[in-house]
């Protein structure tokens, strides 16, 4: 668990400053955003033109440990987390 809230609080960290590739690196080849923007190359786009639209934080509230999958949420997540089984 404590590796996964470090991964996360990273990629918090590097989307907070829009740093796409430093986020991006901390996350598989597969990773998804609410499962319709799938893979490095769409996350890309989809976060360049979210964040011409309007200015996003997030910030790591919860984490927990279910079964063998570990997950953390924020304060206003509704969806799914989008990290989940992200990492590398």
């Amino acid at each position: 668990m404590t590796q996964t809230k470090s991964s996360i609080a990273q990629a918090y960290s590097a989307f907070n400053q829009r740093n796409i590739d430093g986020a991006l690196a901390l996350m598989s080849d597969s990773v998804s955003e609410g499962g319709r923007v799938v893979g490095e190359d769409e996350i890309r786009t989809y976060w360049s033109r979210q964040w011409k639209e309007f200015d996003p934080h997030v910030n790591q509230s919860r984490c927990s440990t279910k079964g063998r999958q570990d997950s953390c949420t924020g304060p206003s997540t509704r969806e799914k987390p989008w990290w989940r089984g992200a990492f590398r």
